[in-house]
């Protein structure tokens, strides 16, 4: 136990089990629960390997990553992971770039858990914070990373507002976003169709083990499309036939479990999104892949 204290409002955050606890403003209780839940089950062993998510190797994602969009990371420079979730992909960028440092944070409380995992990793920091209420210093990070987060928030947008300033001149934004229905793939359309028409809206509201078996027998039929699914994506085509029937299916489980379990899942347009990053005082905006979006910062 311990304490951090803020030198210029005077206010007093507690450092637990080793992570300091930064909540300001008034973070949602239910979005910490669901994932906090998710992430338990993840590290629990009831989805797919810790080393992939949604199928893809997270040191084949955090190098692409790192190549098309971060690009050049000079020594001393920060990273972070705005929403970092399990935290594997965090912990892929420290060691990919053991000359930069790398702050990890989420709004979750198995955070000790990614602690424990990672303390071969001395430039590997972790607070708990929330994406929406950042406690950051603005222009203090040469990169930003946001992988499937602000999305789950009450206000994609105000999210997005609030973590824009905390990357310096210069620096890129990289983010990812569920994109609009009217366009979007059969693929994502079919994933928003288990959310919305199948679930009613209301997956968010079960307990966690119940939608965990639904979903496991939801997807013996599903796991019959899978290939179809898998053809008509435009990631990394073939990795998928890398992987065994199980690591397909238990893939499957997570990615649907990743679609009910949390209170919020909005879907944004190209148009709304990069508007964002304009206003933000952004340029070289551009989405390099579906719902994957980066922009670079340019002076005020």
């Amino acid at each position: 136990m311990g304490a951090l204290l803020c030198s210029r409002c005077g206010q007093s955050f507690p450092i637990v089990d080793g992570i300091p606890r930064l909540l300001i403003g008034k973070e949602s209780q239910e979005v910490k629960q669901a994932f906090s839940e998710q992430w338990k089950l993840r590290y629990g062993g009831c989805f797919e390997k810790e080393s992939r998510v949604f199928w893809l190797e997270n040191s084949e994602s955090v190098k692409y990553l790192s190549e098309s969009l971060i690009q050049a990371v000079q020594p001393g420079d920060w990273l972070l992971d705005g929403g970092c979730g399990s935290g594997e992909k965090s912990r892929e960028l420290a060691r990919l770039h053991p000359q930069a440092q790398v702050l990890a944070m989420d709004i979750s409380e198995t955070l000790p858990v990614l602690a424990g995992k990672s303390r071969d990793l001395a430039n590997l920091h972790i607070i708990q914070a929330d994406v929406s209420h950042p406690p950051l210093k603005s222009g203090r990070f040469a990169h930003i990373v946001s992988i499937g987060v602000l999305h789950h928030t009450p206000d994609t947008a105000k999210a997005f507002r609030a973590l824009a300033p905390c990357v310096r001149p210069g620096g890129n934004l990289v983010i990812w976003l569920y994109p609009h229905p009217t366009e979007s793939p059969l693929y994502q359309r079919f994933y928003y169709f288990v959310r919305d028409r199948l679930f009613r809206k209301q997956g968010h509201a079960m307990p966690a083990l119940k939608r965990l078996t639904l979903l496991r027998l939801l997807c013996l039929p599903v796991f019959l499309l899978l290939p179809l699914f898998l053809l008509s994506t435009t990631i990394q085509k073939g990795f998928y036939q890398k992987l065994s029937l199980r690591d397909l299916y238990h893939g499957l489980v997570f990615l649907l479990y990743d679609d009910l379990a949390p209170l919020y899942q909005h879907r944004h347009s190209r148009l709304e999104v990069r508007n964002w990053y304009y206003e933000s005082q952004f340029e070289k905006v551009s989405e390099l892949q579906l719902g994957l979006y980066v922009g670079r910062r340019v002076a005020a």
